[in-house]
């Protein structure tokens, strides 16, 4: 069966990793709109609710700064009930229906 690999680096080549080189302030970043923080912010695994000005703020405090760094308290909250393994499977399982059913159809 033909499938996919997933590539870890898909977030950085989504464009989804923001550069804040070119920022000197969060007011700055806030520019960008809510959406575009929030995923900015989904990519780096953080926290992405809040007003505006509090994800331009969070965003802005990891310029310059290594992940491990940050507070443990800014990264959001992996979902308990399933765990990326499980999920991948499942897609994995539900594409092979797919493939076999489109076998069967075609001939």
């Amino acid at each position: 069966f033909p499938g996919w690999a997933r590539d870890p680096t898909s977030a950085m080549k989504s464009g989804n990793i923001l550069d804040l080189a070119p920022f000197d302030s969060a007011e700055e970043l806030a520019s960008l709109g809510l959406d575009r923080l929030k995923t900015a912010l989904q990519a780096l695994n953080l926290k992405c609710g809040g007003t505006l000005i509090e994800r331009a703020h969070r965003l802005y405090s990891t310029k310059g700064r290594e992940l491990d760094e940050l507070d443990p308290a800014a990264y959001a909250k992996n979902k308990k009930n399933r765990d990326e393994g499980e999920k991948q499977k499942d897609v994995a399982q539900l594409e092979a229906y797919v493939y076999h059913y489109t076998e069967l159809l075609s001939e």
